[in-house]
Parts: structure tokens; C-alpha cells; sequence
């Protein structure tokens, strides 16, 4: 596989991602510069601690959880990432949630897959669907529950215990590998943070799909020495990666 990890660039981020906040939240933390593009507009998202001090009747206590835990996933829409929209809560969910990622298939479906109490996996074609908890719909325009890694996988240190950082890519077609006869198109990352040990892959021949068949670990990929951790993947051409080294070889 040939993919950049890059990280993500929190302290140039902070001044924008302020202004995003502006006083309604408490503990605002830039989850992604990498955004999403959709009917022409970024739709940058992040986690935070609702202000559960808030006055009633204010923004900020409108925008506070409604379940559980105090942090939530929220995202503003902007054309130029100066100006942004007023801040949407996207995510609320009964056990803390601070990782999500996500990826537009050529069919049109979204898919995401965040770290709540477990690495869940939903699907939308309406990626701006505000979803509180987990849920098995038929409707298109709405986030439906397709499973979690540990259903899967069979696995329970697949689990929120010991994974985070979720980060979903497609795989250059010269990467596709075959497993259990199909192609796994899709990529999977998730920080193995309980154990220290960085990132570890997963593949998917279907992020919607329910079979166990259509999912599996990906051993056979070696990071290396370096231990990767939180950023975003992009992945490049071999003509990029060898353009990179030149480049930057000193």
C-alpha cells in the first residue's frame, strides 16, 4: 500500500476552530482539517464537552447533549474557511464520542465510523443527518447502524477500550487485495491508544455490508519502525511517494 499519514495540524488550526466555538463550548479540539466536500460546501467537523453551565434559552444550552455523556461531534458548513455557518450538533450519544471519519462511495452512500462505545459503522446518503443514538433504518437520508468491529471481527479488543481515531480511505487500485475471494477495496485505521502501539489496518470489500466475509484485519501491512497515530490518510501513486522522497530526501 502507498499512503501518506498526515497528522494533524492542531496548533495552526486552534485560531479557526475558535471562532468556530466562540464561547458555546467548553474543551473545543479541531478533529479534522482533512474536510468533507458536499453540494459545494467544507463541513469540517469536531468533538467537544457541551457547557452544561449554559444559560437556558441560549445557543450554547441548545446545542448541549441530550443523552448521557457531555461530549458530542458537531460540525459548521463553509464555502472559504473564513466564514462558517453556526455550529450543528451532529453526533450525541449516550457514551462519550470523539472520533469519527468518513468517506462518499461512488454509489452515493456515506459512510462513517466513530469511536463511541465501540468502532461503529453507519451509512447515509445525507451526510448533514443529525444522529443521536445508534439506529437500523431504512430510510436513506438518515445515519443507519451497519454493525461495529467487534461484531465483525469476533474480536473484543476491537472495541472503544482499546481503539480510537477511526480514519476510512479508499485503497489505490494496485493496493486492492483479495480476501475470502473478494476485493477489499476499503481501508481502516484505528490507533491502538490502550496499548501504545499506533495505528493497525483493516480492510472491507463493503463498508455496508454485514458479513463478516466483507471485513478482516489486515496483517500483512508493516508501518515500519515509526509508530503512526492520529491523522488523516491520503493516498497517493507511487510517482508521488517517489516525487516525496526526492523532495524532501534531506
Amino acid at each position: 500500500m502507498v499512503a501518506a499519514l498526515i497528522d494533524s495540524p492542531f496548533r495552526r488550526a486552534d485560531r479557526l476552530w475558535a471562532r468556530v466555538g466562540d464561547d458555546l463550548y467548553e474543551n473545543v479540539v479541531p478533529l479534522r482539517l482533512i474536510y468533507y466536500q458536499y453540494r459545494w460546501q467544507q463541513s469540517p467537523p469536531w468533538a467537544t464537552k457541551t457547557n452544561a453551565d449554559a444559560p437556558a434559552g441560549s445557543d450554547a444550552a441548545a446545542l448541549n447533549n441530550e443523552l448521557g455523556d457531555p461530549t458530542n461531534m458537531y460540525y459548521a458548513t463553509t464555502a472559504d474557511f473564513r466564514t462558517f455557518s453556526d455550529p450543528v450538533k451532529w453526533i450525541d450519544r449516550k457514551n462519550v464520542i470523539i472520533d469519527t471519519t468518513m468517506l462518499r462511495d461512488d454509489d452515493g452512500w456515506w459512510y462513517r465510523v466513530s469511536k463511541d462505545s465501540e468502532i461503529t459503522i453507519e451509512r447515509t446518503r445525507n451526510p448533514y443527518a443529525v444522529a443521536r443514538e445508534v439506529l437500523r433504518t431504512d430510510d436513506p437520508n438518515e445515519w443507519s447502524f451497519v454493525g461495529t468491529l467487534t461484531d465483525l471481527l469476533g474480536n473484543g479488543r476491537y472495541s472503544e477500550h482499546y481503539l480510537e481515531g477511526p480514519e476510512l480511505f479508499v485503497f489505490n487500485d494496485d493496493d486492492v487485495a483479495t480476501v475470502n475471494g473478494r476485493p477489499m477495496r476499503y481501508g481502516l485505521m484505528c490507533d491502538q491508544y490502550a496499548e501504545g502501539k499506533g495505528y493497525t489496518p483493516f480492510r472491507s470489500a463493503d463498508l455496508g455490508s454485514r458479513d463478516p466475509l466483507d471485513w478482516a484485519a489486515a496483517d500483512d501491512i508493516d508501518f515500519g519502525r515509526l509508530k503512526k497515530r492520529h491523522g488523516a490518510i491520503l493516498p497517493i501513486t507511487e510517482a508521488e511517494y517517489e516525487a516525496i522522497e526526492d523532495t524532501f530526501a534531506n
